[in-house]
C-alpha cells in the first residue's frame, strides 16, 4: 500500500533562531513522503534567508516537498488557514516553529491512522525548558479512554504538536478563528474532536514543546478566550446525542464554576456568558448547577458567595474526614 502524504503546516514569525531546529526535526522523520508548508507571517528578521538556505540543502529529496509562502502579518490562524489551502490529501500536522518532533513521530501517527481507521490521533508530548534544554514534564497519551470524553472532562490538554488529522477531517472542521489572539489552537482542535468520527489516542511521546522562550503566546492566555473555548465546546457537543452524560455534566460544571470565579474577579459579562451557555444548552441541569447559574448572573456578589460556599464545603469535608 502506498504511504499517504504527510503535510506539516508550519506558521512562523520572526523565529529565525528556532526555525532550523524545528525543520531539522521534520527532515529527520523516518516516514516519507512528507510535505513541508511553511507560512512566513510577515517576518522582519532573517527568517526568509534562513529557510531559503535550509530548503536548498534538501531540494533533491524526491520524497520531500518544500513550500515557502510569505504573507503580510495577519496572525498564526491566518497563516495556518493559508497552509490548509496547500494540502491535497493524506494526513496533516500543525507544527509550531519553536517545537520539535521525534524521529518516529510521523511513522507512529500514520500507523495509528491505518490500523485503527482513525481520523484524529492524539499522542503524548514533552515540555522542555528553553534555557536549559532539559525535559521538565512528560505527558503520555491515554489510548484506553475516550479521547472526546477526556476533552469534555478537562483531562486532555490540546496542543497542535500532539494531534494529527486526516485531511478529510480538516476540511470538515473548516478554518482557524482569525479573531482570537490566544486560544485559537484549543478552539480549532476541540472543534475537530466534536466532528471526528474516530478520534483515538496513542501512548507514545512523539515531540516536545518549548517553554520559557520570549513571546510564547500561550503564556498570555486571557479569560475571554478561555470562556469562548469552553462555550464553543459545549455548543458543539450538545448537537450530538451519543455522548456520555457524565462527561457533558463535567463540562457544564466546569463552565459554571469558571463563570462564578470570573464574577469574583470582576469579569461579570463573562460570568453571564457562562450562565447563558449552560442555560440554553438543552441538557437537564442539577439543582447545584441551577444555583451556580444564578450566581453567574449575580455579578461580583455571586462570585463572592460562590467562593464562600466552596470554602464552607471544603471545611465541612475536612471535619468529616
Amino acid at each position: 500500500m502506498k504511504d499517504e502524504l504527510f503535510s506539516i503546516i508550519i506558521p512562523t514569525y520572526n523565529r529565525s533562531h528556532f526555525i532550523v531546529e524545528a525543520l531539522d526535526s521534520v527532515i529527520s522523520q523516518t516516514y516519507r513522503p512528507i510535505e513541508i508548508v511553511l507560512i512566513d507571517d510577515g517576518s522582519t528578521d532573517n527568517t526568509r534567508n534562513v529557510v531559503r538556505d535550509w530548503f536548498k540543502a534538501y531540494e533533491d529529496d524526491s520524497k520531500l516537498s518544500l513550500r515557502y509562502i510569505y504573507q503580510q502579518n495577519m496572525g498564526p490562524s491566518a497563516a495556518r488557514n493559508r497552509g490548509i489551502q496547500e494540502v491535497p490529501s493524506g494526513y496533516v500536522l500543525f507544527f509550531d516553529s519553536d517545537d520539535r518532533l521525534y524521529p518516529q513521530c510521523l511513522d507512529k501517527f500514520a500507523a495509528a491512522f491505518k490500523s485503527r481507521k482513525a481520523d484524529l490521533v492524539v499522542s503524548g508530548y514533552n515540555i522542555f525548558d528553553n534555557d536549559t534544554g532539559q525535559i521538565i514534564k512528560q505527558i503520555y497519551g491515554r489510548p484506553s479512554e475516550s479521547q472526546l470524553e477526556l476533552v469534555l472532562k478537562g483531562d486532555l490538554v490540546v496542543f497542535p504538536l500532539r494531534i494529527a488529522f486526516a485531511q478529510s477531517l480538516v476540511e470538515r472542521v473548516g478554518l482557524w478563528a482569525v479573531d482570537m489572539e490566544t486560544g485559537e489552537d484549543r478552539e480549532f482542535i476541540e472543534r475537530a474532536f466534536c466532528l471526528a468520527d474516530n478520534p483515538i489516542g496513542i501512548h507514545d511521546i512523539l515531540g516536545s514543546i518549548r517553554r520559557g522562550s520570549s513571546g510564547h503566546r500561550s503564556q498570555n492566555y486571557n479569560q475571554a478566550c478561555r470562556v469562548r473555548c469552553e462555550v464553543t465546546l459545549l455548543r458543539n457537543i450538545c448537537r450530538r446525542r451519543d455522548i456520555n452524560s457524565n462527561a457533558i455534566n463535567a463540562l457544564i460544571s466546569r463552565i459554571t464554576r469558571i463563570g462564578c470565579k470570573l464574577n469574583r474577579l470582576g469579569f461579570n459579562e463573562l460570568g453571564r456568558c457562562c450562565a447563558d451557555a449552560v442555560s440554553y444548552c438543552g441538557v437537564p441541569l442539577s439543582v447545584a448547577e441551577r444555583v451556580k447559574i444564578i450566581l453567574c448572573r449575580s455579578g461580583r456578589i455571586g462570585g463572592i458567595l460562590y467562593t464562600a460556599f466552596t470554602m464552607m464545603k471544603k471545611s465541612d469535608s475536612s471535619r468529616v474526614g
